[in-house]
């Protein structure tokens, strides 16, 4: 379980450092929905602390009831402004939101993805 969370927690980490910061950082809102797990949520909030001390960029992390139902409510927000812009789901769960728009996909440099393990990227890849 540990392993899984920091795995999870390293790519999330490295999503924050692909945001455009162009704009003015402390305008910037980033929303991120985690997971029902507590642990999940309490991890995220200090990545996201330490993310905003770093930037200037706030974030928001909320804590989805449970990880089942977060592709039906990424398509009821998908056209609200308080819409997430990272969101933890379980990769079977992504074809389908591909599929359908809701999804893009991230474009990682080489120096990025050699830096971690191959499992890390193919778990969460559609096509």
């Amino acid at each position: 379980m540990k392993t899984k969370l920091l795995g999870f927690l390293l790519v999330l980490f490295n999503c924050f450092a692909f945001v455009d910061l162009s704009v003015q950082a402390e305008d910037t809102v980033l929303r991120v929905w985690v997971g029902a797990i507590e642990g999940e949520k309490l991890v995220m909030e200090e990545i996201a602390e330490d993310f905003t001390k770093e930037t200037g960029v706030k974030v928001e992390v909320y804590q989805k009831l449970e990880i089942f139902t977060v592709p039906s409510a990424l398509v009821n927000n998908a056209e609200l402004d308080e819409r997430p812009d990272i969101v933890y789901m379980q990769a079977p769960d992504i074809g389908g939101l591909v599929k359908s728009g809701y999804l893009e996909e991230l474009d990682l440099g080489e120096d990025v993805i050699n830096r971690f393990l191959d499992v890390a990227f193919s778990a969460f890849t559609y096509n």
